[in-house]
């Protein structure tokens, strides 16, 4: 038996040593879980089950999110890369609809891993690999209302620039982007980031989006 049937043994749930130990290495050592990936690439189609907090990200584990997720959310581009390269699905699906790109636009500036270059990196690692970047999870939001939301100026900007709708809706209300970016949004890590909503709402106005959009909503971060 070959080390890739192995390891696609191993991993059939996240109880697996070696997924585990990938999983803690994402977040304490990029270059050991990249050598990990190469050594048992099939390690990458692994999956969590006990859903738990990741809190140096921070990060919640939800059932059915890959190596691929929290190596997004934490943004990690070396682990990103590794995992796409051992065949990592860039499309897979949690039990709450969401893939790797929506966790890669959830950083926030007040975030321990705050990076908007290695944001970026990995937004384009995913898209290039096949990502949907208009995937919508079961609440309703694709990435960009995700980026939106976290303010994450960079994150919006290159998803934008890789062809995301700025028309886009949210939810069941069907909220708009440009009224999501001018009202709060009480998410942890952003407070006080004027100046990244500022930003956002004109790169929105640039890209396209309506003005009269912003009336279903505005305030300040």
């Amino acid at each position: 038996m070959g080390a890739y049937t192995q390891c696609a043994a191993m991993t059939k749930s996240d109880r697996s040593t070696a997924f585990v130990g990938l999983l803690a290495l994402i977040v304490a050592d990029e270059a050991e879980a990249v050598r990990l990936v190469r050594a048992t690439p099939g390690i990458a189609r692994g999956r969590v089950v006990n859903e738990r907090l990741v809190e140096d990200v921070p990060h919640q584990l939800y059932a059915g999110d890959t190596a691929l997720h929290l190596a997004a959310a934490a943004l990690r581009p070396l682990v990103v890369k590794a995992l796409i390269d051992a065949g990592a699905d860039p499309n897979a699906e949690n039990r709450r609809g969401a893939i790797a790109l929506h966790y890669a636009c959830d950083a926030r500036p007040n975030a321990p891993t705050w990076n908007p270059s290695k944001q970026r990196s990995v937004i384009e690692l995913l898209v290039g690999a096949g990502s949907d970047i208009e995937h919508q999870d079961k609440a309703g939001a694709a990435p960009l209302h995700r980026a939106i939301r976290a303010r994450g100026v960079e994150a919006v900007r290159c998803l934008l620039e890789r062809g995301a709708r700025v028309t886009a809706t949210h939810g069941r209300r069907r909220t708009t982007t440009l009224s999501l970016a001018a009202r709060s949004t009480g998410a942890s890590g952003t407070k006080g980031a004027h100046a990244e909503q500022q930003a956002i709402l004109e790169l929105l106005l640039r890209y396209g989006a309506d003005p009269h959009d912003m009336k279903q909503g505005s305030s300040r971060s």
